[in-house]
């Protein structure tokens, strides 16, 4: 579980057991703010052209392997948490100053993508250089050049197959509506860079089935609503769609961090509005044309495994049996007060597949 609050701020990262228990936790700091420069371009006379934002942040700062979860502290210092709460220093990436710093663990805790994007200072034609490359996470052996660009962000985010799965981001350098602030993924060659794969869906945690897919529904919660379709996008891109039961439609939330698939596909979770006017949700569950609340309250993280579906709500963070077992309140976590409630960053071991 992470729970972050602002630009530079400490944030947490913690350990939790399948009963819902905190374990081992260690507070870093964040990444520091950071002003992201749209390339120039022609303003109408008389009128306010921004020339300039705050980056977005919101990139990704861990990485989870099969034995632990790697975590970005400050800018460019990496460290590692065992299972047993031993924190170890990894790496420390030699970044320019006003560069967002991403990175991404091989299972097998033997390579490491990363990828570094440095903002311009001032309003220039070229408004970033990316440069994304794998090495040993020991030292920096073996390095390989993947990716770099003027134009376009691309950062790591997990592995499939022993491929690399790398977020694509634009505007300001990615999403705030997407758990790895993507607009899109590819799938490279972690040995050349070479794509093989592009996905579009970018709804939800990746799991090994791919990534949930939805078009239409509820732009935001309280606003207008329109009928949407469901469906997943497996890893090389095919997309298969989910049936809709019968009658009235649910109110979908149309947001890639409350809609999740399952690890082996089968099921669709996704926030869904319950009462418009109230501005009320509840926690929906699609399988086989069929569709029911799972949790009156809350919206869905992700899941733990095909069954047990993380919830939160403004109180608390639940596992939830999706086949009617017992659910679990998550006791001991470590939380930021007034920031909300800490959110599910993945799953030790991790696999993509």
């Amino acid at each position: 579980m992470v729970h972050r609050a602002g630009e530079g701020e400490p944030y947490f990262v913690q350990l939790v057991g399948a009963d819902g228990v905190g374990g081992p936790w260690v507070e870093p700091v964040t990444r520091s703010a950071k002003v992201y420069y749209f390339p120039p371009t022609s303003c109408p006379p008389g009128a306010m052209c921004a020339s300039a934002e705050t980056a977005n942040y919101r990139l990704p700062e861990t990485s989870i392997s099969a034995t632990r979860v790697y975590f970005l502290d400050g800018d460019t210092v990496i460290r590692s948490m065992a299972p047993d709460g031993t924190v170890a220093d990894v790496k420390t990436i030699h970044a320019a100053p006003n560069s967002q710093v991403a990175f991404s663990v091989s299972p097998d805790d033997r390579r490491m993508a990363i990828s570094i994007i440095t903002l311009a200072t001032a309003q220039f034609p070229a408004p970033v250089d990316v440069q994304m490359y794998v090495e040993d996470v020991v030292g920096s052996s073996n390095r390989v050049d993947l990716y770099s660009s003027t134009t376009l962000a691309e950062w790591p985010i997990g592995w499939h197959a022993g491929n690399l799965v790398v977020a694509v981001g634009s505007q300001d350098i990615g999403t705030y509506d997407n758990p790895y602030a993507s607009t899109g993924y590819q799938v490279v060659d972690s040995s050349s860079g070479r794509r093989l794969a592009s996905l579009d869906c970018t709804f939800g945690l990746l799991v090994e089935a791919g990534s949930a897919c939805a078009t239409g529904w509820c732009a935001i919660f309280e606003g207008p609503c329109a009928p949407g379709t469901l469906s997943r996008q497996a890893w090389d891109g095919t997309k298969i769609g989910f049936a809709l039961p019968d009658g009235p439609p649910a109110l979908v939330v149309r947001n890639g961090l409350v809609i999740h698939l399952s690890p082996d596909g089968t099921r669709l979770a996704a926030e869904v509005v319950t009462d418009q006017q109230a501005g009320t949700v509840a926690t929906m569950v699609f399988q086989n044309g069929a569709a029911g609340i799972l949790a009156d309250d809350g919206s869905p993280q992700g899941w733990l495994d095909n069954t047990h579906l993380v919830v939160s709500s403004g109180s608390a963070v639940e596992i939830v049996d999706v086949t009617g077992g017992p659910k679990y309140v998550m006791t001991g976590l470590k939380s930021i007060p007034q920031q909300g409630t800490p959110m599910l960053a993945g799953v030790m071991p991790a696999n993509l597949g």
